[in-house]
């Protein structure tokens, strides 16, 4: 692939007509992964594939807030943004706490002015300003594995590891009246 490429042209070259032109799975993977698990094996094998000069950034709904997938992410140098759960526990390094994401965000003030856009408000579309603010966190708490035991039971293993430095970013969407 032409390194000099807009994602737009690769995702163009990579999917043609809806049916893939690359290799985007691998069949030999090991089915008996989590999905975490195997998010990251078929990452790895996409990045393998592309063999592209440019960084990529990877966007992960909340399944994939997962202090296991960051940490395999930070260990791989691959860069991404994850949209977070309200109730993950984050460590605020300047105010000394533990706090829940969603609380943070509620916490933070609007921040700065992106731009004014319309959106559906109410059934209607209405302008509505974007703002963003970020704060620096670090991510501590233990990897979860859902795991089956011997008899058959599903048990939870606890994995530590190192902590994750990281940035809560939020978006607001406000409209004339504040809310």
């Amino acid at each position: 692939i032409d390194i000099n490429l807009s994602v737009n042209e690769i995702v163009n070259i990579v999917k043609d007509n809806g049916h893939s032109r690359m290799p985007v799975y691998d069949d030999n993977i090991d089915k008996s992964l989590t999905h975490l698990e195997e998010l990251i094996e078929r990452t790895r094998h996409v990045r393998s594939n592309l063999n592209i000069d440019k960084k990529i950034v990877d966007i992960i709904d909340r399944e994939g807030d997962s202090i296991a997938l960051m940490r395999e992410y930070e260990k791989n140098n691959w860069l991404y943004l994850i949209r977070a759960k309200r109730n993950a526990t984050v460590y605020l390094p300047d105010g000394d706490r533990d706090v829940k994401q969603g609380e943070l965000a509620d916490e933070l003030p609007n921040g700065k002015y992106v731009k004014t856009i319309k959106f559906r408000v109410n059934k209607k579309r209405e302008d509505v300003n974007i703002y963003v603010n970020e704060i620096e966190v670090e991510i501590k708490r233990d990897a979860t594995k859902s795991v089956l035991d011997k008899d058959g039971k599903k048990r939870i293993v606890k994995t530590p590891g190192e902590t994750i430095k990281s940035r809560l970013v939020v978006e607001r969407l406000i409209d004339k009246d504040g809310n």
